[in-house]
């Protein structure tokens, strides 16, 4: 009897929701600044704008979440790009532009309105070259690297919907090639690049929610 209540109370009080939100990261390219920098070094008379890292990304994040009591499970994706380019003294462009593909599976532990998780992820990197002749972006360089990430978050529920605020920390356990880039560029290799990235994602959670 006793475990028939507790199946039958687990079951009633589960909740599935679809995510669908915005995420913001930083991420830190000290690595491709240096491939920027030497670049740049050697062609200064002729540069008129240099080339930035790619610190800032953003993108949209989808996904689901299953929750049962104050404990949930959920899964999604965050698609982030940033792009950066030079400008020569005769009005040419260097356009690269990058793209983050982040898979991630999380387990959320809820108190009240606040809450604090932890996850793994599959990050893929994605660096592009623009082409002026086909006028389309070109493949250099394209990694996947599992990671791990925590947040916490506050989350304000409704009858019909969730809003919440997640700033989150992210790693990768292992580090990004770089060599593409700076063979791209003739310029000398300086190592892989460790992937940290500190994010801040704005998510709503539809369907009807816990304690309404």
């Amino acid at each position: 009897m006793f475990l028939f209540l507790a199946i039958f109370t687990t079951t009633v009080s589960a909740q599935f929701n679809s995510k669908v939100g915005y995420s913001a990261m930083y991420l830190n390219m000290d690595k491709v600044e240096d491939i920027f920098q030497a670049y740049s070094a050697a062609n200064q008379e002729n540069l008129a704008e240099e080339l930035s890292a790619f610190t800032f990304t953003h993108g949209l994040e989808l996904g689901a979440r299953y929750r049962v009591g104050n404990l949930s499970f959920e899964f999604g994706l965050i698609s982030g790009q940033g792009e950066t380019k030079a400008t020569a003294n005769d009005g040419t462009e260097l356009r690269y532009k990058a793209s983050m593909f982040d898979y991630h599976f999380n387990l959320v532990q809820h108190i009240k309105n606040f809450g604090f998780g932890a996850g793994v992820t599959n990050q893929k990197v994605r660096l592009r070259k623009y082409n002026a002749i086909t006028s389309k972006f070109d493949n250099i360089t394209e990694e996947k690297q599992w990671g791990a990430r925590v947040f916490v978050q506050i989350e304000v529920p409704s009858r019909i919907v969730s809003f919440a605020i997640r700033p989150y920390y992210q790693f990768s356990f292992d580090s990004y090639a770089t060599d593409a880039l700076a063979n791209d560029l003739s310029v000398a290799q300086v190592g892989n690049q460790d992937l940290h990235i500190y994010g801040l994602s704005v998510l709503f959670f539809n369907g009807r929610q816990a304690g309404w």
